[in-house]
């Protein structure tokens, strides 16, 4: 992603979405785990802001998925924007 949005700026922002286990047909069969722990899914958005600066600078936080402690932590941890994905 980085790559491509350095040559085309085809990218703007990077929103990293929790798995939302409870009705994914892959858990339910048990294929899956439950979704990423709360370290796990604040580690991938310090992860992004590290790995796609300077080409994508806009990291964002889901607060529907996050919830208000989860959007705090990835706020310290790097995300710059708010959204309602």
């Amino acid at each position: 992603m980085s790559e491509i949005s350095k040559e085309d700026r085809g990218f703007t922002d990077f929103v990293p979405l929790p798995f939302v286990h409870m009705e994914a047909p892959m858990y339910l069969k048990g294929k899956a785990r439950r979704g990423p722990t709360f370290r796990e899914a604040i580690l991938v958005h310090a992860v992004a802001r590290l790995a796609l600066h300077p080409h994508i600078t806009n990291i964002q936080a889901s607060w529907v998925k996050m919830g208000h402690e989860g959007v705090t932590a990835a706020l310290n941890a790097g995300c710059n924007d708010l959204g309602e994905h």
